[in-house]
C-alpha cells in the first residue's frame, strides 16, 4: 500500500511539474533568443534577411505605427525573379488597401503598385511585373490603409530593406 501511495504521489508531483511548464518549458536550444512582441514600436525593427548565394531570396518586414492597434508582418519572396507577398496583420479590418510606395514610414510620398486589399487581415499577392531586385533600393515602403475609402490614412507601415 505504501509503495502504491508514493508512486501516486511522485506521479502527481511529475504531472504538477508538465502542466506549470517547469524548466524545460522556458529553456531554449543554444543560439535562439525568445523576445516578446513589442506593442506599438517607434521604430521598425530591422527586417530579416535570407539570401542564397550571395542573392536575397526572402525578407520579412513588421508592419507598425507607433500607436496603432494594428501590427503584423509581411514577408516577401523570391520566385524566379518576380515577388511574392504574404501579408498577415492582427487584428484585421474587413478590408484594407495594400500598396508599395516610394519613400519612407510614415510619410511615404509616390506609388509604384497597389496590390490586393487585405480581407481579415490578410493578403497575399504575386506581382509579376516588378522584378525582385527592384523592391531592394532602400527607397520602398508598404502601406496598409485604415480601409479603402481612406487609401492615405495609414493602419501599417514598414521601410522595406536595401541591397547591401
Amino acid at each position: 500500500m505504501r509503495l502504491i501511495t508514493f508512486l501516486f504521489i511522485a506521479l502527481a508531483a511529475g504531472l504538477v511539474t508538465a502542466c506549470s511548464g517547469g524548466d524545460s518549458a522556458t529553456a531554449t536550444p543554444t543560439g535562439i533568443q525568445r523576445t516578446d512582441p513589442v506593442p506599438n514600436p517607434t521604430a521598425t525593427p530591422e527586417p530579416v534577411v535570407t539570401t542564397f548565394e550571395g542573392k536575397v531570396q526572402q525578407f520579412e518586414v513588421n508592419l507598425a505605427i507607433n500607436g496603432s492597434p494594428q501590427q503584423g508582418t509581411a514577408v516577401f519572396t523570391r520566385v524566379n525573379d518576380y515577388v511574392r507577398i504574404e501579408i498577415r496583420l492582427s487584428p484585421g479590418a474587413p478590408a484594407q488597401t495594400v500598396t508599395l510606395r516610394r519613400g519612407r514610414c510614415p510619410n511615404p510620398v509616390g506609388f509604384e503598385e497597389t496590390l490586393n486589399l487585405a480581407i481579415g487581415g490578410v493578403m497575399r499577392q504575386e506581382i509579376r511585373n516588378m522584378p525582385f531586385d527592384d523592391l531592394l533600393s532602400g527607397d520602398h515602403t508598404l502601406v496598409v490603409s485604415v480601409n479603402d475609402d481612406e487609401f492615405n490614412t495609414l493602419a501599417a507601415c514598414a521601410d522595406l530593406p536595401a541591397a547591401e
